[in-house]
């Protein structure tokens, strides 16, 4: 072929020859529509695929759930690349410089907008906000699972997250069932109002996290509603230290009743400490007492938990006066009750803990039991604990080891028994009185 066969061939003035057809080809023929289509494709495919990755590092399969919060992700991530991959190939591909300004204009608007709800999770309700948690709990267990740790620490560390990821994975499986079955909880009192029973598949599920079984709180609304199923994950205790230190001072009660905490905790049950002397708590026989008063906060926790464990020393063989305090602003406990007339105290268990370098342990413990089950706690059996150096001036619990091992030992039983009883009366609640 001549040089000049090959112009006239290459650039014709028909422009029909071979190159140029080629090129109209590559830009994807007569139609630029069907070019932008296969760009909105793409952008689209892209989109829904880097949403199905967003889960690959979830830790098992069952804990995959949907997102809101992974689908803004993913649009947020597509619209960015719907403006970086026609960066690069605009006036080459996409040659419509009013389509490709539209194209920036929209991704850039869809962008902004996932970015908007994302950040403000404006339309993520309560079984939305569950569902994408579990998930994002799933990648702490993965990573915490499988890193490669050296240090004891950061071991211990990683197998204690790995424990309240689970933990609260199965709580959350429990709350997004609930929720769907009897609504939306909304106040304390209505938290803890109803039935209390354990159920057989919540009980299975328990085992297979290798964690001891808690009571499912029933929801109850009314009393048609007495016995219908809702759970919780675990059971929860809460321990209100009547010290006279405040904090950070260290407490000997508190270091006693440290052991009845941890034993509660083998068995799978939550434990919150409140020292009652670091909060603002005035004198009185209701439950709020208007502006500044600490104890409506406290009251509320009462409320949420199965076991109470009150901590005084000894003070001239009685309680201490922070002690009292708090029974006397628990009075108001006596006049409250849930919806069926259940009072607010029934089905929930408390005991004691007692320290002193003096006698009167057994005196204190009758006076706050005593006290406990006026107000409609039930106080099981040796659910105490206490310590004390004998008769006379001595040592402090943490300054000796005298007694001990005896402490240690009957403060296990007292965990033992504070849980059973409150397991029986979750199976088994105390009806409303008739």
């Amino acid at each position: 072929m001549t040089e000049h066969q090959d112009a006239t061939r290459g650039t014709g003035p028909t422009g029909t020859g071979s190159t140029g057809t080629g090129a109209r080809e590559h830009d994807g023929g007569s139609s630029p529509w069907r070019t932008y289509g296969r760009f909105a494709a793409m952008i689209a495919t892209s989109t829904v695929v880097m949403f199905g990755l967003t889960y690959t590092n979830a830790f098992a399969l069952d804990h995959v759930r949907f997102s809101e919060e992974r689908v803004y992700m993913a649009v947020l991530m597509g619209s960015a690349m719907a403006i970086i991959m026609l960066g690069f190939m605009w006036g080459r591909m996409y040659r419509d410089v009013r389509v490709n300004v539209a194209i920036v204009l929209v991704a850039l608007v869809v962008g902004t907008g996932a970015l908007a709800l994302s950040r403000s999770q404006v339309l993520v309700d309560d079984r939305a906000y569950m569902k994408g948690m579990i998930p994002h709990h799933s990648i702490a267990i993965l990573t915490s699972e499988r890193a490669d740790i050296d240090d004891v620490r950061v071991r211990q560390l990683a197998d204690e997250i790995i424990e309240a990821q689970r933990r609260e994975i199965a709580e959350m499986d429990w709350l997004i069932e609930d929720i769907a079955e009897n609504g939306v909880v909304t106040s304390p009192l209505e938290r803890r109002s109803g039935r209390c029973r354990t159920s057989a598949r919540a009980t299975s599920r328990d085992r297979a996290l290798g964690r001891a079984a808690g009571p499912r709180v029933t929801v109850a609304r009314g009393r048609d509603e007495a016995a219908t199923p809702s759970r919780r994950y675990p059971m929860k205790a809460l321990f209100v230290s009547c010290t006279l230190k405040k904090s950070p001072e260290p407490s000997n009660t508190e270091t006693l009743g440290r052991v009845v905490a941890e034993s509660l905790q083998d068995r799978g049950v939550d434990v919150e400490h409140v020292r009652l002397v670091d909060h603002d708590v005035p004198p009185g026989v209701v439950t709020d007492l208007g502006e500044g008063d600490g104890w409506p906060a406290i009251h509320d926790k009462l409320l949420e938990s199965e076991i109470l464990v009150v901590l005084t020393p000894t003070w001239l063989a009685r309680p201490s006066s922070i002690a009292q305090r708090m029974l006397e602003r628990m009075d108001a406990m006596l006049s409250e009750a849930t919806d069926d007339g259940t009072p607010v105290a029934y089905n929930r268990v408390a005991g004691v803990v007692v320290t002193g370098n003096e006698d009167g342990a057994h005196h204190v413990i009758s006076e706050v039991s005593g006290a406990l089950g006026d107000i409609g706690y039930t106080i099981p059996g040796q659910s105490w604990v206490y310590w004390n150096q004998g008769p006379g001036p001595g040592p402090d619990y943490v300054q000796t080891g005298h007694g001990h091992e005896w402490a240690r030992s009957t403060a296990q039983l007292m965990a033992h028994n504070l849980h059973a009883v409150a397991t029986a009366l979750a199976e088994r609640p105390v009806p409303p009185p008739s």
